[in-house]
């Protein structure tokens, strides 16, 4: 089974990964629209930011929608395939555009969200840098069904942190 990973941002070429601005409400960092005909298997995720001493309050979420965010949508180039030095190179079935998989939302479409399942919260600590990683055993993964919605929301108040977030599933 392929593995693939995803990074909030543009897939980095001589520079370095990008982080992005979180804005200081909630905001979806990344999203990962599932193929409508398959489910994916979350094996991690993690989340970093280099704080702030005016930022307030900091958490992060992963959780599974039905509505999606309208985001910056990933290039076949942003969506890593960490298994294709095997001797099958898979491509990804993810769906991918502006209202399927991406990063930075631009509008939240929070309004609609009548079903939030969430698969990991945490608080981080706002005034310094801090990361998160959580990586489920192995038959403890959690499944996101067909045509459903992976989102990374964060909630930075009182000012923007830089986030760089990421998730690696199998399909």
């Amino acid at each position: 089974m392929p593995k693939f990973k995803v990074y909030n941002g543009p897939a980095p070429g001589a520079a370095q990964q990008l982080a992005v601005t979180s804005g200081t409400s909630i905001k979806t960092m990344l999203q990962l629209a599932t193929p409508s005909t398959k489910s994916i298997i979350v094996n991690a995720w993690g989340i970093t930011h280099d704080g702030h001493a005016s930022c307030t309050s900091a958490s992060a979420e992963l959780v599974v929608v039905e509505d999606p965010a309208t985001v910056t949508a990933f290039s076949t180039s942003g969506v890593n395939d960490i298994t294709r030095f095997q001797p099958n190179d898979d491509e990804t079935l993810l769906s991918l555009g502006t209202i399927l998989s991406g990063y930075t939302s631009t509008s939240e479409n929070t309004a609609s969200l009548a079903t939030v399942d969430v698969l990991d919260s945490v608080y981080l600590v706002p005034t310094t840098a801090d990361r998160h990683i959580m990586q489920w055993p192995l038959g403890e993964q959690p499944i996101v069904a067909a045509s459903r919605f992976l989102r990374v929301r964060v909630t930075m108040a009182g000012n923007a942190t830089n986030v760089r977030t990421w998730i690696e599933w199998t399909e």
